[in-house]
């Protein structure tokens, strides 16, 4: 016969014993007296029931359920709270088989059946102990139906969005595994996972705040619940990111149909505090058949195509397919490679000359950086530096850019190169500009190099310059060291001359495509009026992407200072632009 009292304290005081341990039971038959211990305050008071007191009196007063089950697990002797528990009677107990396993040792949950017909649960544990003379269970049963619908509801609280009301992440990625469990039986037609991004979510916020974007993503979740079929789910994945889990699908058409279903219903304006807002969505789909595929590669997968859709302008459903798999493995390796190309010592850094138009002379070097992969070559920055964005390397890469072009440049200013004037540009992203570490890296380049802030140059795009409103008044603070500010890709159709005219920036720099159309009637009016007005402005106009010798005499015409691009010199590593000073 098993006996864990002397584990728990005894209160020795009142002749009894008090124990308030989790679900602790015990028995003993000594001299015929039982003792039960549970998680609520019991007492069975010796002094009181004397040792001799009856073992079955002991039971039929304790307020749990209690039955003594002999070798065969028949009930051989029960309590009212037993019957009253199981919903019966103490006589319909007695000579019953038990109906649930038991054998002594910890608690364990079971199934219950209460009188009025609900299920229960209650908590059972069994000891070992003796009835006439024979071995026995001493099974002590407790309620725990109310506990266990309190555990059950705040679980299921925590496995949906609170805002939304709509499954969880982990709720959501729970069930596909299972989908992609059931899917692997057949003739089971597989399963689908939708990735949702809202496309103009951010206007909401931006406009009217976080509580008007909560009321948008309340509407937005209640369309897409409106939108599922009977067995399939919808979750918040976090932000303004939903996804659909489709449980049954069995092509690409049918996860289409459903998308074109939500793109239908989230084209309807969303109506927040009385305005109406056209948010929209990009769609991701990606199909679970295979063996060896996880919940969480699956919503990867799904995410890729919802990018590579947006990424084509958004509106629209995108089914994963193997070509974005392979560019999807490629990334990956990339990544994987420029996290350690700083390191390993693979960026360089080669310099583009820009040209006075007047003069035809140097009057500086844009930096731009170069990725020389061991196995791949030189890589150029369209391939990485967006990248390197998403990936959150940008700072630590432009921080080598401005160090090793400031320290360049200073060198050739030591063995007398270049003159005084001579200016280094360096390309700034929106992540650095608003970064509150740029102005302390700007200032340790410049200290450690010896350049003064007048010849250094930033290029900002105008979609960093009119999409980030920080990004002002760091270019106000940089401005105010001398550094001068360039609008990179201006007519690109982000700003205006209007809003450029309340900046503080020193230069324009022409797009690519204005460039190109200098020599047609259209283009070259459109670039001859942006030289008017910025010069009017005292702001001067570069231009980009220069390529031959009859856009450069075009743009002289026209009256723009400086040009750079292949027909001045392809960007070169600093030996080779080196060469391109004057002796």
């Amino acid at each position: 016969m098993s006996d864990t009292s002397s584990n728990h304290p005894r209160d020795h005081s009142r002749g009894g014993v008090r124990d308030t341990a989790w679900d602790v039971l015990t028995s003993a038959r000594d001299a015929g007296a039982a003792v039960v211990r549970s998680a609520r305050d019991v007492t069975i008071d010796f002094g009181r029931d004397n040792r001799a007191t009856d073992f079955a009196a002991v039971v039929a007063r304790n307020a749990y359920g209690m039955l003594v089950l002999d070798d065969s697990h028949t009930v051989v002797h029960a309590n009212p709270a037993a019957a009253a528990l199981l919903g019966s009677s103490v006589d319909e107990l007695v000579g019953r088989t038990f109906a649930h396993s038991v054998s002594a040792g910890a608690p364990v949950e079971i199934e219950i059946d209460h009188r009025d017909g609900t299920r229960g649960v209650a908590e059972m544990q069994a000891v070992e102990t003796a009835w006439e003379e024979r071995p026995a269970l001493l099974v002590s049963l407790h309620d725990v139906s109310a506990r266990v619908r309190a555990q059950q509801r705040l679980a299921d609280e925590a496995m949906h969005d609170r805002l939304t009301a709509v499954a969880g992440r982990e709720l959501f990625i729970d069930r596909l595994r299972h989908a992609l469990d059931e899917a692997q039986r057949p003739p089971h037609p597989g399963c689908a996972v939708l990735f949702i991004d809202l496309d103009r979510f951010k206007e909401v916020n931006d406009l009217f705040g976080h509580r008007a974007g909560d009321e948008a993503l309340r509407a937005v979740a209640g369309r897409l619940t409106d939108c599922v079929r009977p067995g399939d789910t919808v979750g918040r994945l976090g932000g303004d990111e939903f996804g659909m889990l489709l449980q049954r699908c069995e092509d690409a058409a049918d996860a289409r149909q459903v998308g074109a279903r939500i793109l239908s219903a989230l084209a309807e304006p969303v109506v927040v505090y009385g305005n109406q807002f056209d948010i929209g969505a990009s769609i991701g789909v990606a199909f679970g058949r295979d063996r060896d595929t996880h919940a969480d590669e699956l919503l990867a997968d799904a995410d890729r195509a919802m990018y590579h859709g947006k990424a084509r302008g958004g509106g629209r459903v995108t089914v994963f397919d193997e070509a974005m798999h392979r560019q999807s493995v490629w990334r990956e390796r990339l990544e994987h490679d420029l996290r350690g190309a700083l390191e390993r010592g693979e960026l360089r850094v080669h310099y583009q000359p820009v040209v006075d138009l007047r003069t035809e002379r140097i009057e500086g070097f844009e930096a731009l950086v170069r990725w020389e992969h061991p196995a791949r070559g030189l890589i150029p920055p369209s391939e990485f530096l967006h990248l390197a964005e998403q990936v959150g390397l940008i700072g630590e890469l432009g921080r080598f850019v401005l160090r090793d072009a400031c320290a360049q440049l200073q060198r050739w200013r030591d063995d007398d190169m270049v003159g005084d004037n001579v200016t280094l540009t360096i390309n700034v992203s929106s992540r650095e500009l608003v970064n509150p570490a740029f102005l302390d890296d700007v200032a340790q380049a410049l200290s450690d190099s010896g350049v003064p802030a007048r010849n250094l140059r930033f290029d900002v795009t105008e979609a960093t310059l009119m999409g980030i409103e920080q990004s002002v008044d760091r270019m106000a603070q940089l401005a105010a060291t001398g550094i001068q500010l360039h609008v990179d890709d201006f007519g690109s159709g982000y700003s205006s001359l209007r809003d450029i005219q309340s900046l503080p920036v020193a230069a324009l720099k022409l797009d690519r495509d204005l460039v190109a159309g200098v020599e047609d009637g259209r283009g070259s009016a459109l670039i001859g009026a942006t030289v008017a007005f910025a010069h009017a402005l005292g702001i001067r106009i570069v231009a980009e992407c220069v390529e031959t010798d009859a856009q450069r005499a075009a743009l002289r015409e026209l009256g723009c200072d400086a040009a750079q691009g292949f027909v001045v010199s392809a960007p070169l590593a600093a030996d080779e632009a080196a060469d391109l000073l004057p002796a």
